[in-house]
């Protein structure tokens, strides 16, 4: 979190206001020796913020997003089949990549490479929970949205929500996209803590490999987390492991990683974003953002490409999303 630039300004306004006075000129007949006292500057009124959850949104949206978004499978190279890799990630911010139009109550998304699809309420098949999960057929292609609100029960996400989505290019390749979108939480609405921890994490993902010729995909199903800011030096650092399903029950953890992520901070969002386990394998880079009041929901989107012998290709990808609430 980048707040030691809002909080030199914060300071410097109060400096300045502390040498407000009177006027030094007098005029007419004031008593010598015995000034009126200056009075005392009024306290700068305590700002408020107010934030809709995302349930109460209505109208037209276009949401601040972190974004990573992978290409196919590659089939049938010399090596037989290949894990993806990354294709882009976004910084948090409104990046146009989520849209949603309260007019026919369609979502507009797009991967960070530009492939985009519209999907209509007629193309919902299952909305049960906290999961609603959109599909549409594009050239014999299944094209796939997914918005899930994470956490239960004083843990449910009230300012964000996790989508992933997969969409078919001009060739019919599958390319695919994790997303956080939310409502930011504002810069200068800052925790009232110096340190500031985020330990609870719900994981999605998945993490690809190759076996023999074959690319096998297994689900990431969970893991542990802890990002902590400072709200007064504006580092972030982050730190997670990763637990994966095994073909035939069981799972395993890959971690930790971790590492600091610079802050990014504009008018309206705070968000991160950086390479952990930098040197490490693999190296992840990493996004994420802040929503609802003092920052009470993180979410950050992830993706480490392992490509040990430097030909190219892939003989593994991770690639997911994070979410806690504090």
């Amino acid at each position: 979190m980048e707040f030691k630039g809002i909080a030199a300004m914060l300071l410097a306004s109060v400096a300045l206001a502390a040498c407000g006075g009177g006027d030094s000129s007098g005029s007419g007949g004031g008593s010598i020796g015995s000034p009126s006292p200056s009075p005392s500057p009024s306290p700068s009124p305590t700002p408020t913020f107010n934030y809709e959850k995302f349930d109460e949104l209505s109208g037209d949206q276009s949401f601040y997003t972190a974004c990573v978004g992978s290409n196919p499978v590659w089939i049938g190279t010399g090596s037989g089949d290949v894990p993806p890799s990354m294709m882009g990630i976004s910084v948090f911010g409104q990046d146009d990549l989520v849209n949603y139009n309260a007019t026919d109550e369609s979502w507009l998304v797009r991967i960070v490479n530009g492939q985009s699809e519209t999907f209509l309420p007629s193309d919902l098949a299952t909305s049960t929970g906290p999961v609603r999960i959109y599909n549409r057929t594009t050239d014999f292609n299944l094209e796939v949205l997914e918005i899930e609100t994470l956490g239960t029960g004083s843990m449910l996400r009230e300012y964000s929500r996790e989508l992933f989505f997969s969409l078919a290019d001009s060739y019919s390749e599958l390319g695919t996209s994790y997303c956080s979108i939310g409502i930011p939480t504002d810069p200068e609405d800052l925790p009232p803590e110096t340190v500031v921890t985020y330990d609870d994490f719900d994981f999605r993902g998945a993490m690809y490999e190759k076996v023999g010729d074959k690319v096998e995909s297994r689900r990431i199903i969970g893991g542990t987390a802890t990002v902590t800011g400072n709200t007064e030096t504006g580092a972030l650092d982050v730190s997670f492991s990763l637990e994966v399903e095994i073909t035939g029950g069981g799972s395993q953890f890959y971690g930790p990683f971790s590492g600091e992520t610079g802050t990014s901070v504009d008018t309206d969002r705070v968000g991160y974003f950086g390479q952990v386990n930098v040197g490490g394998t693999p190296e992840f880079f990493v996004s994420g953002g802040f929503f609802g009041p003092q920052g009470t929901e993180t979410t950050f989107v992830f993706a480490g490409n392992v490509d040990q012998d430097f030909d190219g290709y892939n003989e593994r990808y991770f690639v997911g999303r994070a979410s806690a609430k504090r």
